[in-house]
């Protein structure tokens, strides 16, 4: 393996593993109750996509119908969204966000706002060339990482 090689995949993993600390590291937003990633993703789902579903949002995420459900009852139980019937189809059940599940919902999209402009900014000294090139470099790790969790 190439030095080069290595350190690419050594920054690579770096990265991964700050994602993952921070997926794991609970947020508060303006004295909401701190929750993890996983909960904010799901309550900006929510905030984006009102007219979704539980199997919607199970597909959007890419988590069961019964994690989805999970997640849901804790939401409710911490009042941060609210669970409706469908007006056509009882059987449909669709999520709403509270007061206090709006504030995180709003709190998150600032913070993903301010992370993404100073990426942006990073990426608007790449030519659109460079950028195709980062785009099948990330997809074909991708397929990589596809291919090696199927052999656990």
């Amino acid at each position: 393996m190439t030095n080069e090689l290595q350190n690419f995949i050594e920054q690579f993993y770096r990265i991964t593993s700050k994602i993952q600390q921070m997926r794991t590291k609970k947020i508060s937003f303006d004295g909401t109750p701190p929750l993890q990633t996983a909960s904010i993703h799901f309550i900006e789902m929510i905030g984006k996509h009102k007219e979704s579903n539980m199997t919607e949002f199970a597909r959007m995420l890419g988590i069961t119908k019964g994690s989805v459900s999970q997640m849901a009852k804790t939401l409710e139980e911490k009042r941060l969204i609210r669970r409706v019937k469908g007006e056509e189809n009882d059987k449909d059940t669709y999520f709403v966000l509270t007061e206090e599940g709006r504030k995180i919902y709003e709190g998150h999209e600032k913070l993903h706002e301010e992370m993404y402009s100073e990426i942006e900014t990073v990426l608007s000294e790449l030519t659109p060339e460079d950028m195709e090139k980062a785009v099948r470099i990330f997809s074909r790790i991708e397929s990589c990482m596809d291919e090696y969790k199927h052999s656990f």
